[in-house]
């Protein structure tokens, strides 16, 4: 976190770019722009960043401060992401289509995407991609370290999500 001479989290807007791994970057409140680098890292988002790119490596996307999530939103401004965690404690309600997985993890036709999610939190499969495509989504296997898998399928592109055993996801 950026601070100034009291410690206190700044409000200015910040462009960080880091090279290294192992890295939490958090740019404080304000329009900031983070570049991951290469390595395995953990970056804060806050709805006024404007672009977040976890570079090459194993990236989590850590949202601490949502109820409900626009992962169109989240999606248009993050890329190179391979986790998104929300394990905050409160109760969020999200709404993820395949066009957004695709996008955040720089995916051309293919991407996955693990969410880390609390036992009361909501997820929704969206039925369509961007292009108003059908979206057909398939239960696979579990994984062996705890995570259910939805495979999402369109003539877009194929995505596949884990998300913690921790909830059921109604298919659409």
């Amino acid at each position: 976190t950026a601070t100034d001479a009291d410690h206190d989290a700044t409000s200015s807007s910040f462009a960080v770019t880091v090279d290294g791994s192992g890295s939490i970057l958090e740019g404080g409140a304000g329009d900031d722009t983070i570049n991951a680098g290469t390595g395995i890292d953990t970056i804060v988002f806050d709805a006024d960043d404007s672009h977040i790119d976890g570079g090459d490596g194993y990236d989590t996307l850590l949202i601490t401060d949502a109820l409900t999530i626009d992962f169109a939103a989240v999606a248009d401004k993050a890329t190179s992401i391979e986790v998104v965690d929300l394990q905050q404690g409160q109760v969020d309600t999200i709404a993820i289509s395949l066009s957004d997985v695709l996008q955040m993890t720089d995916g051309d036709t293919t991407g996955t995407l693990r969410l880390n999610v609390d036992d009361t939190d909501n997820v929704t499969l969206e039925s369509t991609d961007d292009n108003a495509n059908p979206v057909t989504w398939t239960t696979g296997a579990d994984t062996t370290d705890g995570y259910h898998t939805y495979t999402g399928s369109s003539i877009d592109g194929t995505v596949t999500l884990e998300i913690n055993t921790l909830i059921d996801v109604p298919q659409s």
